[in-house]
C-alpha cells in the first residue's frame, strides 16, 4: 500500500459489502476502508491501524478492511525483518516441538479413552489429559472418498463455512509447501469470540513408528506466537495444546479412516466443563465435512 489515499467509493455504487456480500440496511451500515476506499460492513472493518504518511491521515489509527489489515501488517513485518528489528518464529523449533507432541499423543493409552457414543456414524471419545483442566477429544468416522480429495478439501479451511459457520481463517505465512502458520477465528452464538494462530504441518503417516501406514498422512497443529497474528482487542486468544488429523487409506484406496484428536483450552471467562461440553459437538462438523466432500465427488 503504497501512494495517495484512494478515492471513496461512492455509496451508490454498492448495496452489499465488498467484502462478505452481506446486503445493507438501516440498521446494517456502510462504512468506509481508509487502506483502498472501499464500502464495506462494520464486521469486515475492525481493524484499526496508522495508515502510511502519504495517505494524510496523521498519526491516528483509521477503519480498515480486513484485506487492507492483513497487507499493512505484512509490510510492516517484512519491513522488520529486513532492518533486524523483528525476529521470526523458529520454525525448527516450532517443529521439533510439533513432533514430539504428537508422538506423546499417538501413545496415550488406550483405557484411557471413554466412549461418548456413535453420533450418526461419527464415533466419539473423551479421556483426561495430566495436568490439563479441558478434556482431549477423539473422533473417527469413514469418508467414502479417497485420501487424496478428502485431503484436498480438508486442507483448504476457506470452505470449512460449509459445515461450521462458527470459523473463518487465514494464511499468516507459507513455510513450505506442507507447513504453514494460520489464524482462526471462531464466533460461537453467546460465547466470546476466540481465535488461534497456529503452526500446521502436512506429515507422511510413516514418519511416527506407531503408525506403519505408509500411504496414510498426518495434519498436526499447534499454537505458536507469531508477529503478523497480535493478539487483538475484546478478542480471547486460545490455546491449542495439539489438533491432530490422521486419514488412512481402506477399501483398496476407494475410502478414508479420518481420526481427529483435539486438545484445546478456549481460556478467558468460560468455565472448562462448559467448553468440553461444546467440543463434544464436534462430531457434527466432521459429519457435515464428510458429507461435502462425499457431495463434492459426485458432483
Amino acid at each position: 500500500m503504497t501512494g495517495s489515499r484512494p478515492a471513496w467509493q461512492a455509496n451508490s455504487e454498492s448495496n452489499s459489502c465488498e467484502k462478505c456480500r452481506r446486503h445493507f440496511t438501516l440498521v446494517y451500515r456502510r462504512h468506509h476502508c481508509r487502506g483502498c476506499g472501499k464500502v464495506v460492513c462494520d464486521k469486515c472493518s475492525e481493524h484499526r491501524v496508522v495508515l502510511p504518511e502519504s495517505y494524510n491521515y496523521g498519526p491516528n489509527k483509521q477503519r480498515v478492511c480486513d484485506t487492507c489489515y492483513v497487507t499493512l501488517v505484512a509490510i510492516e513485518y517484512q519491513v522488520g525483518l529486513e532492518q533486524g528489528k523483528v525476529v521470526p518464529p523458529d520454525y525448527t523449533a516450532i517443529r521439533a516441538d510439533l513432533l514430539t507432541r504428537v508422538k506423546s499423543y499417538l501413545s496415550l493409552s488406550e483405557s484411557g479413552w471413554g466412549s461418548e457414543g456413535d453420533s450418526n456414524g461419527v464415533k466419539v471419545w473423551v479421556r483426561t489429559v495430566e495436568g490439563s483442566q479441558v478434556s482431549c477429544i477423539r473422533s473417527k468416522l469413514l469418508i467414502k472418498a479417497p485420501i487424496k480429495k478428502v485431503m484436498e478439501v480438508y486442507s483448504n479451511m476457506e470452505v470449512w463455512k460449509s459445515w461450521n459457520p462458527y470459523v473463518s481463517s487465514r494464511t499468516i505465512e507459507q513455510i513450505d509447501p506442507t507447513s504453514k502458520v494460520m489464524s482462526a477465528v471462531y464466533e460461537f452464538p453467546v460465547i466470546d469470540k476466540r481465535d488461534s494462530c497456529f503452526y500446521t504441518s502436512i506429515m507422511e503417516s510413516s514418519t511416527f513408528d506407531s503408525l506403519n501406514d505408509a500411504k496414510g498422512l498426518t495434519v498436526a497443529a499447534i499454537s505458536v506466537d507469531h508477529p503478523l497474528c497480535p493478539i487483538e482487542s475484546g478478542m480471547v486468544r486460545s490455546d491449542m495444546f495439539m489438533s491432530l488429523s490422521l486419514l488412512e487409506p481402506v477399501d483398496d484406496g476407494i475410502h478414508t479412516h479420518f481420526t481427529s484428536i483435539v486438545h484445546s483450552d478456549p481460556r478467558g471467562l468460560l468455565p472448562p466443563f462448559v467448553f468440553n461440553a461444546f467440543l463434544t459437538r464436534g462430531a457434527d462438523h466432521l459429519r457435515g465435512m464428510a458429507k461435502f466432500i462425499e457431495a463434492k465427488l459426485q458432483s
